[in-house]
C-alpha cells in the first residue's frame, strides 16, 4: 500500500498499515464520535428488534400464523371516545387490551376464527388452550352457550358480574379457534369499563389475560403495554385491576361441581351458594 493511503475496506486493521499520515484526522471526530452515539442510542431500538423477531418466530411455531407488528395506542378510559373508539377497532378484527375487575385482558370479536387466532399468536398461546369469552350481561348467554343448568343459574345470579367463569356447553357455530372441546369458559366482568366496551363491540368478546403465555397477568395498563406492545392495536387504561389476580374457574359436570383454576372465590364459596 502506498505511504498515505487510508484503508477503505476489511475489519482487520493490521492488514492495512498506516503511519502518521493515514491516521484519524481532526475532522473525522466528529464523524466517529456520531457513529459511537448512533450505536449507542441504537442498542436499545436493536434489542427490540432482536425481541420482536424472537415473538414472530414463536408465534409461527407455536400457531402456524405469521404475524405483523402494529402501532399501539393507548387511550384512557376518561377519554369520552375511548370505549366506542375500542369496541369500534374490537369489531373490525383488531387485538384491544381492555381492563376488568380481576387483570387486564387481551381480546377481540367472538365470530371470527382468524382474528381469534391471532389472538393466540399475540399472547403466544398454545392452540389447545381455549380462549375464555366475557360478555356485557346475561342476555348475552344464548350467543355463546347452548344450556345453563340450573345450578350454573344459581351461581351466575349469585357471583355475576364478579371473579367467577364457568365453564358451560359450547354452541357448535363459533369459531373452532375458541375452544378445542365443546365447553366454553364465560364470565361477566365486575366492572363497567369492561362491560360498556364488551356491549358496544356485540355484547360478547373473546378475552383472555393480557400477558404472553406464562408470564404473570398484567394488573395494570403499562404492565399489558411492557408485554404486548406492537401486538395489539389499542390499550383502554383504567388504572389497576382492583381484584389483581384472575378469575376463579369451575366447572359444573352433572353434579360435580370442580375448581379448574384457583381465585378469588373459593369451591367453599361457591357450594355455600348452592
Amino acid at each position: 500500500m502506498t505511504a498515505g493511503k487510508r484503508p477503505v475496506t476489511g475489519p482487520d486493521s493490521s492488514l492495512y498499515p498506516v503511519d502518521a499520515r493515514s491516521a484519524r484526522r481532526p475532522e473525522d471526530e466528529n464523524f466517529f464520535s456520531f457513529i459511537q452515539r448512533g450505536l449507542s442510542l441504537s442498542k436499545a431500538g436493536l434489542r427490540q428488534a432482536q425481541a420482536s423477531l424472537v415473538i414472530q418466530e414463536r408465534c409461527k411455531q407455536s400457531t402456524n400464523l405469521e404475524f405483523k407488528l402494529m402501532q399501539t395506542e393507548i387511550l384512557s378510559a376518561k377519554d369520552p371516545d375511548a370505549i366506542t373508539t375500542t369496541a369500534a377497532a374490537a369489531r373490525q378484527g383488531r387485538l384491544v387490551v381492555i381492563p376488568t375487575d380481576t387483570v387486564y385482558g387481551v381480546g377481540c370479536t367472538v365470530t371470527d376464527d382468524s382474528v381469534i387466532r391471532r389472538l393466540y399468536a399475540a399472547k403466544l398461546r398454545p392452540l389447545d388452550k381455549a380462549i375464555p369469552v366475557l360478555l356485557a350481561d346475561p342476555d348475552a348467554l344464548p350467543q355463546i352457550v347452548t344450556e345453563v343448568s340450573s345450578t350454573a343459574r344459581t351461581l351466575i345470579e349469585r357471583f355475576w358480574p364478579g371473579p367467577l367463569t364457568l365453564v358451560l356447553p359450547k354452541r357448535p357455530d363459533l369459531p373452532p379457534a375458541l375452544s378445542p372441546t365443546d365447553t366454553v369458559a364465560v364470565r361477566i366482568p365486575d366492572h363497567p369499563v369492561a362491560r360498556q366496551v364488551i356491549a358496544a363491540a356485540g355484547g360478547a368478546m373473546a378475552v383472555t389475560s393480557a400477558n404472553a403465555s406464562g408470564a404473570p397477568p398484567a394488573q395494570t395498563a403499562a404492565a399489558a403495554h411492557d408485554q404486548l406492545a406492537g401486538r395489539v392495536s389499542i390499550v383502554l387504561d383504567d388504572g389497576r385491576a382492583p381484584v389483581g389476580v384472575a378469575s376463579t374457574v369451575a366447572l359444573l359436570s352433572g353434579a360435580e361441581l370442580r375448581i379448574l383454576r384457583p381465585g378469588p372465590l373459593s369451591l367453599d364459596d361457591l357450594v355455600a351458594a348452592l
